[in-house]
């Protein structure tokens, strides 16, 4: 899943972060508003259901020994409660191993399968996909910042982007508000089917899935309204005073004026003046 930026191979997410930051930022230089809803889910890895975890990993075509080895992992689990003299023995059906380096793994199997059927249903909603442009350094001129040929920017190839994935939590980006709305109810009952809960918030403790508006530049301008200038009438007196120039003063700018064009044609004609 190439979305997925957390337990992966040569990606991280300090990789994640650059493209979002980086896709945002452009948005708003091509004049564009974007929605982002960034999503958090409640104990995510101590509510997988291994029933379902081995179910996607059957549907992903994982070989049936190593379905079979996973399920055995997770077979037969107990969790044992005390409280004073009295012990409870409960079967544990849910959560991966903690500590387990292949628990992480697993939980990206359930992951992407709610990043395929959200897709689905993004698409049978009509919510629109962010569309980006990808050019391959190749075409470029090396060593050239700026100011690349116009006709080697065309020849990128165009994808559509809908989330970033970070193992458990992941930003969704949306080019409207209507559109924001109806894709965090889809996004909340897609994960609903997969058994994982959207962190929403309750009475007592607040969200932690939260949502952000980058808004573009115009957005600002319309906000602020242009400084007004009020005319100050002056009283007749000073206006005529104001309007008249001063003769003395400009005589003596004038011949200020002239002591400094005499001084530059005699070092000029005689250089000995300058020393002078």
């Amino acid at each position: 899943m190439k979305t997925q930026f957390g337990t992966t191979p040569k990606v991280g997410c300090q990789d994640a972060n650059f493209t979002l930051k980086t896709l945002l930022h452009l948005r708003r230089q091509h004049n564009l508003e974007s929605f982002t809803t960034f999503v958090d889910l409640v104990k995510a890895y101590d509510t997988s259901v291994h029933k379902i975890l081995l179910e996607v990993l059957e549907r992903y075509g994982a070989p049936p020994a190593l379905c079979s080895i996973v399920g055995r992992l997770y077979s037969l689990l107990s969790v044992t409660i005390k409280a004073g003299k009295e012990e409870v023995i409960v079967p544990q059906t849910s959560g991966v191993r903690q500590g387990d380096n292949l628990s992480p793994v697993l939980f990206l199997f359930p992951m992407s399968g709610v990043a395929k059927s959200l897709e689905i249903e993004w698409t049978q909603e009509g919510i629109k996909k962010v569309t980006c442009q990808r050019i391959e350094m190749e075409n470029l001129k090396k060593g050239l910042l700026i100011g690349h040929p116009a006709s080697q920017l065309k020849k990128g190839s165009k994808f559509q982007l809908m989330e970033i994935l970070y193992i458990d939590d992941g930003v969704f980006i949306f080019g409207s508000l209507s559109e924001m709305k109806r894709g965090i109810e889809i996004i909340v009952k897609q994960f609903a089917k997969f058994c994982l809960e959207v962190h929403v918030g309750r009475k007592d403790s607040p969200s932690k899935t939260e949502c952000m508006y980058i808004p573009r530049p115009s957005y600002l301008d319309s906000l602020i309204a242009p400084p007004t200038i009020e005319a100050i009438p002056l009283p007749a007196d000073e206006a005529n005073q104001a309007l008249v120039p001063d003769k003395k003063k400009h005589g003596e700018q004038q011949s200020k004026k002239g002591q400094k064009r005499q001084s530059l044609r005699r070092m000029q004609t005689d250089p000995k003046a300058l020393v002078k």
